[in-house]
């Protein structure tokens, strides 16, 4: 059975494999999409991969429950993506992670400013760069979204 977030999932899945310099992007993080929730490494870069909860402090990646409705109920989801990308020597890390967060967050948006199927509110809720270590040539960036689903609880 598919859920609602499967399908919302799905959905924001097949906006981030579209990402490439062919079809107006910066970068092609599309081409190196891996299935939601993988584990990356810096050494797979460049890669992306679709989060269905934004991690606690205690590293859970949680869906918290929202209003109840007569059938089911509704959830808030913060997702985020997570991608690594190389800079070549002439590039600064602000530019290349900047390239990459503008990428994802148009293909997250999509033509249609970021309407879903099945989930409402869907919105950017930000995004990020992590620290790249001295002489490493792979950046680590974070794009962090959510949206609301219903979900039927009862058969």
């Amino acid at each position: 059975m598919s859920t609602a977030l499967q399908t919302a999932m799905a959905e924001l899945e097949a906006r981030l494999a579209l990402i490439g310099t062919a079809s107006g992007f910066n970068t092609n993080l599309g081409a190196s999409m891996r299935e939601a929730g993988a584990y990356l490494d810096e050494s797979d870069a460049p890669c992306m991969a679709l989060y269905e909860a934004k991690p606690g402090d205690d590293g859970v990646m949680m869906v918290p429950a929202g209003t109840q409705t007569a059938c089911g109920q509704e959830f808030a989801v913060r997702y985020m993506v997570q991608a690594y990308v190389k800079r070549s020597e002439s590039q600064t890390p602000l530019v290349v992670a900047e390239a990459a967060a503008q990428d994802i967050m148009r293909a997250l948006m999509g033509a249609n400013r970021g309407a879903l199927a099945g989930a409402k509110g869907h919105r950017i809720e930000g995004h990020g760069r992590g620290l790249t270590p001295k002489g490493g040539n792979v950046i680590p960036v974070l794009v962090y979204g959510a949206l609301t689903v219903s979900e039927g609880i009862y058969q």
